[in-house]
């Protein structure tokens, strides 16, 4: 395995440029500008965040046709507010939580058994929701729909913090999202790391939370393929969940300000810095997992097509992972031996699609980390 410094790259020869320097070079210049608006997104979103809790007979529903010719809808509204919209994935939530499965749900909209379905959906939340349900609201829609049990920290100091420790360590900034249920930040060690002699990887390490019940605060590692950008996300460094008292009141209707939610993030900030320092020596353990990854043989693309069905992957998205894992990519795409590695980078190039959602993107990426 060979490793070499950025510094190193750049040395190579002025006359000559390594085009690795220059990609490596593009990479930490766009991160230094994306990064920084990632966090302002966060922070804003925050600040204009509203937490209910409303008990099920203050909380009413109605069905809409949606806007486009998107199908019919179920709305919410509540005494202080007429109408609030659902994201797809709050509906989720709201529909497991009546214990109402989501096909049931689509088949009677379907019908145009509108009535039924919001008898079922008023009647089961009324005897599975007593002690009520927080809406996390941002711009007139529901974000989340969860436990009055569920307490949100203000992510931006801690990836501050991380930020702070990523570059202490040594990382440099590559890239951010904020997605409709979830934040993330990648970065990545400015040193280049080649399994075999035509592969060039950068190992980073990102920290991802979803103030929206989706996920827990983790730090997932990266790797990422420079002629590409086929980037894929695993292997937790750390792992904390959302804590908090339970909320209890009689009240139908509490609106919670956000001195109720004022946590003390300084110990999760700290564990977050702890991680990040103890991330750099663990990049060796995911660079021999590339390394034996990048062997050639030991796929059997069917079986790994069923595996990623398995795992909620979309049935088209797995198949245009087949269909580019076995097409004649060039090299710049994907490495070019059948393997694992070539695996892990067809399901990341397909995860790069412009037509996806940064939602399923990010499951993407952690399905390529998965293979490795």
């Amino acid at each position: 395995m060979v490793s070499n410094s950025y510094n190193n790259l750049s040395s190579l020869g002025r006359s000559n440029p390594d085009p690795r320097a220059e990609k490596l070079q593009g990479i930490i210049d766009r991160g230094r500008v994306r990064v920084p608006q990632v966090l302002r997104e966060i922070e804003e979103e925050f600040h204009k965040r509203q937490d209910v809790v409303v008990k099920p007979g203050a909380l009413g529903f109605r069905v809409v046709d949606g806007e486009n010719g998107s199908g019919r809808e179920i709305r919410a509204y509540l005494p202080s507010m007429e109408d609030l919209g659902l994201s797809g994935f709050s509906r989720g939530q709201l529909l497991a939580r009546a214990g109402l499965p989501v096909a049931y749900a689509d088949k009677l909209l379907g019908l145009g058994e509108d009535e039924l379905l919001l008898d079922n959906l008023n009647t089961m939340l009324d005897r599975t929701c007593k002690d009520g349900l927080l809406l996390r609201i941002v711009d007139d829609t529901a974000r989340g729909v969860l436990s009055p049990a569920y307490r949100r920290m203000d992510a931006a100091p801690i990836y501050e913090g991380f930020i702070s420790a990523a570059v202490a360590a040594g990382y440099v900034p590559y890239t951010g999202r904020v997605t409709d249920y979830r934040y993330t930040l990648s970065f990545v060690l400015p040193e280049v790391f080649q399994p075999r002699p035509d592969e060039f990887i950068l190992m980073g390490l990102s920290i991802t939370t979803s103030d929206y019940g989706s996920s827990a605060l983790v730090l997932p590692m990266n790797a990422l393929r420079i002629t590409c950008l086929n980037l894929c996300m695993g292997l937790d460094v750390m792992r904390s969940v959302h804590v908090g008292r339970r909320f209890e009141s009689t009240d139908d209707l509490v609106t919670l300000s956000n001195k109720t939610h004022d946590l003390d993030n300084s110990a999760t900030a700290s564990a977050v810095a702890d991680a990040v320092e103890s991330s750099v020596k663990m990049q060796a353990a995911l660079r021999d997992r590339i390394h034996e990854a990048a062997q050639a043989g030991g796929v059997n693309i069917s079986d790994e097509v069923r595996k990623l069905r398995s795992k909620g992957i979309r049935k088209d998205i797995a198949e245009s992972i087949k269909t580019a894992y076995e097409g004649a990519l060039p090299v710049e795409i994907l490495p070019p031996e059948a393997s694992k590695w070539r695996l892990s980078n067809a399901i990341s190039y397909i995860a790069n699609g412009s037509g996806l959602a940064a939602d399923v993107s990010l499951d993407l990426q952690k399905a390529a980390m998965d293979v490795l």
